[in-house]
């Protein structure tokens, strides 16, 4: 019995601090700008990867479709969970801000192609994935 009680506090003060790491990782503050093992642009930030695929897209477009389709990219970039991406848009939008953003606020920000491109790269874009994800 004696034992028993010297084992709880014991777990008490180790799981604590793991608990508040875990939480710590799934806060809406926490950018996703990891290339660990097992990371996917596609995967781990979608919109991030809808921005990074559009640009290069709207790079082949001309006229109204270009500029149609880099006012979607500017909404996927600023609801995108990768800061590098998330950093080319005009006006700046936090992360937490990033999980608001609708198909209805559409035109409230700008892009600029080239920085977002960079960003893409950064995050772990690859330019290939474009035709097979077209």
């Amino acid at each position: 019995m004696h034992r028993r009680r010297q084992r709880r506090p014991v777990l008490v003060v180790v799981a604590l601090p793991l608990l508040a790491l875990g939480l710590t990782a799934c806060s809406s503050d926490n950018d996703v700008d990891s290339l660990s093992p097992g990371y996917m642009l596609q995967k781990d930030d979608p919109m991030g990867f809808v921005a990074c695929r559009d640009v290069v897209l709207a790079e082949d477009a001309d006229g109204d479709e270009r500029d149609r389709l880099l006012e979607a990219v500017a909404a996927a970039a600023a609801s995108a969970e990768s800061r590098s991406i998330r950093a080319t848009v005009d006006p700046p939008v936090t992360n937490a801000e990033s999980e608001r953003v609708g198909p209805s606020q559409r035109g409230r920000w700008t892009v600029d192609p080239v920085a977002l491109r960079e960003g893409c790269l950064e995050a772990g874009f690859a330019i290939e994935d474009v035709a097979d994800n077209a």
